[in-house]
């Protein structure tokens, strides 16, 4: 259970690290060319890190609805991951694509062992 925890407070952060950073180093051109698309795509991709961040600190402070909030946020961040591996597989970007893959597999990881605690404990 503490992996699900860290691995979400860890990609929370970096979540919101990497949005931040592309940003301000002007790297999102859909600002200009898909505005509303992407303006939405930030938006939710901000709520899955707060998601990510809270639930995961729950899981750490031993909060009972801590574990299906934290199954919902990695719900949100598998879509995640698959929905913009499309953008950069079409980009040709493969560091990226990589990067999606264990952050899914990660995620997917998590999923699992929410899973097992809970049933565990039921």
């Amino acid at each position: 259970m503490n992996f699900a925890a860290y691995y979400s407070i860890f990609i929370g952060i970096m979540i919101i690290i990497q949005w931040v950073f592309f940003i301000l180093t002007g790297n999102v051109p859909e600002l200009t060319t898909a505005f509303w698309e992407i303006i939405f795509h930030i938006i939710v991709e901000f709520l899955t890190a707060f998601i990510l961040l809270i639930s995961g600190w729950g899981i750490l402070s031993k909060h009972k609805s801590a574990i299906q909030g934290n199954l919902g946020a990695q719900g949100m961040l598998v879509y995640s991951a698959i929905n913009s591996s499309g953008y950069f597989v079409q980009q040709g970007q493969w560091v990226f694509i990589i990067m999606f893959f264990t952050i899914l597999v990660f995620s997917l990881t998590s999923v699992f062992k929410l899973i097992n605690v809970n049933t565990m404990n039921t």
